[in-house]
C-alpha cells in the first residue's frame, strides 16, 4: 500500500510504502532516504513497533541522527575525507569533523529514490547518483529490493557504475525491542557470529587491522557468543567481520523468554 508521507521544500512529494500483511510482520519504507521507517508485528491483539522512528516527514529531513535512512554511498568513515583510487586521490565531502561519514552530507539517506516496482509483500527503489556527487568518481545505479513474509524481512542492495568507485551499502536502524520505547535499549542482549572485528582509532575511524574478538566487546573467541548492551557503549560503533556461514544474530530482552 502507498500513501502520501509529506512533500519536501522543492514541491517533490515522498511516499510511504507498507509491505506484509495484516497478522504478520509488516514493514513501511519511504522514498525519502529509502528510509527504514517502521516494523511491526502482532502482539496480543496490537501492533508492537521494533525500530525507532519519526512521526513526520520534517523530522528525517532534519535528522541528525540517522534514524532508518540507507547510508552510501559509502557507510561508516573515510578518514580525512580522502582516499586514493587507480592512483589518484579524491577528496569526498568532510561532514564529521576532518572525516567523511555515510556518503556526505547529503548521502544516500537524504536523497529521493524511485519506486521501480511495489507489490503487497515486495518492492524495489532505485536511485541514481551522478559522478561528482559528494566528491565520489563514476556515475552509480543502486537498488534495495525488500521482501516481507510471515515473520522474515529481507533486504538485497545493489549497485553498479560505470568506472571504479568505492562503495559499502548498508541500513542504520535503531532497535529497541521494548513495547515502552521510553526505556533503555541496554537491557538487551546480542549475540554476533564474529570471531573478529575492526578496531577503531579516534573519530572511529577503522584501523585496518582485523582483530579477534574480545569478550568485552564482540564475541569471545569461540564462534558465537551473548553480550549485554550496557558493556558495549564504544563497541556497538565498530564493525563485526560477520562470517558468512555462521548461525544468526539475534536480540533479546533481559528476562524476556525470547531468543
Amino acid at each position: 500500500m502507498i500513501h502520501p508521507f509529506g512533500t519536501l521544500e522543492d514541491g517533490r512529494r515522498v511516499d510511504a510504502i507498507t509491505l506484509g500483511a495484516a497478522d504478520g510482520l509488516q514493514v513501511e519504507v519511504l522514498t525519502y532516504g529509502a528510509i527504514l521507517r517502521r516494523i511491526t508485528y502482532p502482539v496480543r491483539g496490537q501492533r508492537r513497533d521494533s525500530i525507532l522512528h519519526f512521526a513526520s516527514l520534517e523530522q528525517y529531513v532534519r535528522d541528525p541522527a540517522y534514524v532508518g535512512p540507507m547510508v552510501g554511498r559509502f557507510g561508516n568513515r573515510i578518514a580525512g575525507g580522502r582516499f586514493t583510487l587507480d592512483g589518484r586521490e579524491w577528496r569526498v565531502t568532510a561532514n564529521e569533523g576532518p572525516n567523511h561519514l555515510h556518503g556526505g552530507a547529503l548521502g544516500f539517506g537524504k536523497r529521493l529514490w524511485n519506486i521501480d516496482a511495489a507489490r503487497d509483500a515486495s518492492l524495489v527503489l532505485t536511485y541514481r547518483s551522478p559522478a561528482g556527487e559528494e566528491g565520489y568518481p563514476a556515475s552509480m545505479d543502486v537498488s534495495a529490493s525488500y521482501t516481507v513474509t510471515a515473520n522474515t524481512l529481507t533486504i538485497l542492495l545493489s549497485a553498479g557504475s560505470d568506472a571504479p568507485t568505492p562503495v559499502n551499502l548498508t541500513y542504520h536502524p535503531y532497535f529497541n525491542l521494548a513495547a515502552d520505547k521510553a526505556g533503555s535499549a541496554t537491557a538487551h542482549w546480542l549475540r554476533i557470529p564474529a570471531a573478529h572485528y575492526l578496531p577503531v582509532r579516534e573519530g572511529l575511524v577503522p584501523t585496518g587491522e582485523v582483530a579477534p574478538s574480545r569478550p568485552e566487546t564482540r564475541a569471545a573467541r569461540t564462534p558465537v557468543t551473548t553480550t549485554r548492551l550496557r558493556t558495549m557503549a564504544r563497541a556497538i560503533s565498530t564493525n563485526a567481520a560477520v562470517q558468512a556461514s555462521a548461525p544468526v544474530i539475534w536480540c533479546r530482552i533481559e528476562n524476556s523468554p525470547m531468543v
